[in-house]
């Protein structure tokens, strides 16, 4: 969960948005809370 809030961060919100959220649609809601 927090690896998915610091790519977002860290590295390309594109990819991990396509990518991470279509893997983990749950993590979503966690990233985006996370993250703000």
């Amino acid at each position: 969960s927090d690896s998915i809030a610091l790519a977002v961060r860290c590295k390309a919100p594109v990819y991990v948005s396509k990518d991470v959220m279509e893997k983990a649609s749950v993590g979503r809601d966690e990233y985006k809370i996370d993250g703000k």
